[in-house]
């Protein structure tokens, strides 16, 4: 090994380590659990608080449970159950989702609300 191909390592570590922690730092502890239907908000749940919300279509439902600052699906109707078996979520960024019935549970820091993450022309 040479001695560029010793510090094009190092260089490609440091970066990765900045990276890992600048994206680590920012997902913290999540505030809100946004519940979605078809990509339509049908519910927010705060974190602070134990609550629930159960979402019915027909025969399809999905459980949506909050406790201890975090939120998971506790019962849904998706043969797969991999909602379910996701368990629970705390970090802001983080999301379950029940493809079979089209319901997303995204966690959000508090005030993240309607901010932009990029604007394309």
């Amino acid at each position: 090994m040479r001695r560029n191909d010793v510090f094009l390592l190092l260089a490609v570590l440091a970066l990765s380590g900045a990276l890992f922690f600048a994206l680590r730092a920012n997902s913290g502890p999540a505030g809100i659990a946004r519940v979605y239907h078809e990509g339509d908000e049908i519910a927010e749940l705060s974190l602070s608080g134990p609550g629930e919300f159960r979402w019915e279509d027909g025969d399809d439902y999905v459980l949506v449970r909050v406790e201890d600052g975090r939120a998971r699906v506790t019962e849904a109707s998706c043969p797969d159950k991999l909602c379910v078996n996701t368990g629970a979520v705390s970090r802001a960024g983080a999301a379950i989702v029940c493809l079979p019935n089209r319901v997303s549970v995204v966690l959000e820091k508090p005030g993240d609300a309607g901010e932009l993450d990029a604007v394309a022309f």
